[in-house]
């Protein structure tokens, strides 16, 4: 049987994240209402760096806490460490942020003094929301959560709309939800008594075992927010601001695999000290469910997108109108997310094994194929392009590490399951895409969920026989 714990716990954090990662999509009618593509586009591609920026502030450090959370002086040798790291980053964007503003943001610096700002405040809460995932606190998680979710709707709200400081408003919103988030998370700190004590040789081991997801992280970063800069370049920000508008929508299923994440990593690395064989069978179940989930959910989003764009109230768009062509990019991207899921299902072994080292292997595979397919594809397809590049590097990524994982952790899927479950979601997503009417996405819509549900029951009686 499936741990039912795992995914009760794995519940409450995906509701948290989803929070907590949704409020891009849920700011997303003040972007597009409010901004200019142009304003629009700008604030994607700050966006992306501070998404980049991130990477080499936390250096792969929050998976080192988890690998080492139950040595003496873990913790503040983790947060000493922290600005062992993160005061040369801030000294190099000083010295350059002439030139990085100039490169980046039209020649204007205050968006690097606020990426100082947000970055140093993200990567201490960072660190102490992986304390909370390790305590195994999802309410706690939840409530910092929606403090962030909150006080980014308030502000942006009150700055953009208010006050019409338009990317200024965007920036003071940023800079006051991170203070906000860090105030919300320091508390959990309580809840231990420990010395200000650095530990060298821990922090030496804690380094070795995360500098492979440094890199790791800047090539994940790399395969997602690239294509930013690339369109930037050939298309202009107006391009960017079209692509990020479409591209926030199909991040839904990204939001929802990063959430399951969440419980999924701490989850099968409490698997170390056991039988890693016997865990096999549960990685599998929950394996199968997943995938299945995420078809499920990609394909109702892939129904659903044509008629969120053209949603409007009292002539208000969910979208703005400027931004519909953006929508063009989402099944392509929802499709390549699905396969980055896939990916992530896999990813037991490299830490279970110690093949930490392979990590930016897959991921700089995956980086390189979406840079070379972005050069070929944007100026021929445009942003479309982009999102094509996407699904083929997480499609490359998901079945490389398949293939190595056949002698490191096998973990055999139930592909006659997968298969069935594909073919009818192409089939429900086909009529909402000839048709194109609300009445028959509703009533497609419910006979599939329908349908899916049947077959997971079948699938949930069939394993039970088997056992």
């Amino acid at each position: 049987m499936i741990n039912k714990n795992f995914w009760n716990i794995t519940s409450i954090y995906g509701i948290g994240f989803v929070f907590l990662r949704g409020i891009s999509f849920l700011l997303l009618p003040l972007y597009t209402n409010l901004l200019s593509t142009k304003e629009a586009g700008q604030t994607f591609v700050f966006l992306a760096f501070l998404a980049f920026m991130n990477a080499f502030f936390a250096m792969g450090m929050d998976s080192s806490l988890l690998k080492y959370y139950n040595n003496k002086n873990s913790i503040s040798t983790s947060f000493i460490g922290l600005f062992v790291i993160v005061l040369p980053l801030i000294v190099f964007l000083l010295l350059f942020s002439n030139v990085l503003s100039t490169a980046l943001f039209n020649n204007q610096p205050i968006w690097i003094f606020a990426s100082i700002i947000v970055l140093s405040l993200d990567v201490f809460s960072s660190r102490i929301i992986t304390i909370i995932r390790i305590l195994q606190l999802p309410f706690y998680y939840l409530t910092v959560c929606l403090a962030n979710v909150i006080t980014s709707l308030i502000l942006n709200v009150f700055f953009l709309q208010a006050l019409e400081l338009s990317v200024l408003g965007v920036l003071l919103a940023m800079i006051g939800t991170s203070f906000i988030q860090l105030v919300f998370s320091v508390p959990v700190l309580f809840k231990f008594s420990f010395n200000l004590t650095f530990d060298y040789k821990l922090f030496k081991k804690m380094f070795v075992f995360a500098w492979p997801f440094f890199p790791a992280a800047v090539f994940l970063i790399i395969i997602e927010l690239s294509d930013r800069f690339m369109i930037q370049y050939f298309l202009g920000l107006e391009s960017v601001g079209l692509y990020g508008a479409g591209y926030k929508v199909a991040a839904l299923i990204l939001i929802i695999i990063k959430a399951f994440n969440l419980n999924w990593q701490p989850h099968y690395l409490k698997q170390e000290k056991n039988n890693v064989q016997l865990a096999q069978k549960e990685f599998e179940q929950i394996g199968n469910l997943a995938i299945v989930g995420l078809i499920f959910l990609g394909t109702i989003l892939c129904m659903f997108y044509p008629f969120f764009f053209t949603l409007s109230w009292n002539g208000f768009s969910i979208i703005g109108a400027e931004f519909l062509a953006g929508r063009s990019v989402v099944p392509w991207v929802v499709c390549g997310y699905i396969l980055y899921g896939v990916f992530i299902l896999q990813m037991p072994s490299i830490y279970l094994k110690n093949k930490q080292l392979w990590a930016p292997v897959f991921w700089g595979c995956g980086a390189l194929i979406n840079i070379l397919c972005n050069l070929i594809l944007i100026p021929k397809l445009g942003f479309v392009g982009a999102g094509i590049s996407t699904l083929i590097a997480y499609t490359a990524m998901a079945m490389f590490l398949y293939y190595k994982n056949r002698a490191w952790l096998p973990i055999k899927y139930n592909i006659k399951l997968i298969f069935i479950v594909a073919l009818v979601s192409l089939f429900f997503l086909s009529t909402t895409t000839i048709y194109k009417n609300l009445f028959i996405f509703l009533i497609s819509a419910a006979i599939y969920s329908l349908l899916i549900g049947r077959l997971l029951v079948f699938y949930k009686k069939t394993t039970i026989q088997e056992k």
